[in-house]
């Protein structure tokens, strides 16, 4: 388990001033979840905790009641106890994995030979991401996590978020982004984003890898449209 997921989600919550809450569902012995009347008791205990304070018109609370609630202290424990009985060293998620490298962006600007001025803050976090062939899951989720926990989250920034994909070549994105998008796929490449793409990619001195910046992460998060069979951004 990946302790990261729940450090950002404590994250998420209080740079976007909302309540969150972990369940665990109930598995078996494969860590399936159960297909039973039981897996919805808790998130109907949790629905029955919301509901009853929003018809209240407790509406502005909601959060702190949800937060302060016996039903979030019990998962809060439960999820301690977790971590202490099944997580193998759970201090090593106290820091970046190996994949990401935070840096004084002046530093990234040398090391990568970037010449942009749209870089003002003062660090910079690299995501080495190590798929060889385009895909979304689960990088996509991965550096949503990282924004949140490195970066300030998702819309104001504390440190840039760079995508750096060196085993895809810019002939496979342009192979990738001729595709025809799957039907209930997303597709990243129309309606003005292959420019950014591309334009953020002329220039660069190893013509054999690829970055993103956090600008093009959050046009792909937050700005979809129905386009046909599929999802386009816009």
């Amino acid at each position: 388990m990946n302790l990261r997921l729940f450090y950002a989600i404590q994250k998420m919550a209080k740079i976007e001033r909302t309540a969150s809450t972990t369940v665990n569902w109930p598995v078996d012995k494969n860590y399936e979840i159960i297909k039973a009347a039981q897996k919805d008791t808790r998130m109907r205990a949790y629905m029955d905790l919301f509901f009853e304070n929003y018809r209240q018109g407790e509406l502005g609370k909601l959060n702190a009641i949800l937060e302060s609630s016996q039903f979030e202290q019990e998962q809060e424990t439960e999820r301690l106890v977790f971590i202490a009985n099944e997580v193998e060293n759970p201090e090593q998620y106290d820091i970046p994995p190996p994949s990401v490298t935070i840096m004084p962006t002046a530093n990234f600007k040398t090391e990568y030979r970037i010449t942009s001025d749209q870089l003002p803050l003062n660090n910079t976090v690299v995501y080495n991401v190590g798929m060889r062939y385009v895909r979304s899951d689960p990088y996509t989720g991965a550096a949503i996590l990282y924004s949140y926990l490195y970066c300030g989250g998702m819309r104001k920034h504390s440190a840039h978020l760079i995508l750096h994909f060196p085993n895809i070549t810019r002939k496979t994105w342009k192979r990738s982004s001729k595709k025809p998008a799957p039907k209930g796929r997303a597709i990243i490449s129309r309606s003005g984003r292959r420019n950014y793409l591309w334009s953020s990619l002329r220039g660069h001195t190893k013509p054999s890898s690829t970055h993103l910046s956090e600008n093009f992460l959050v046009g792909f998060c937050f700005r979809f449209r129905e386009y046909q069979n599929g999802f386009v951004t816009h």
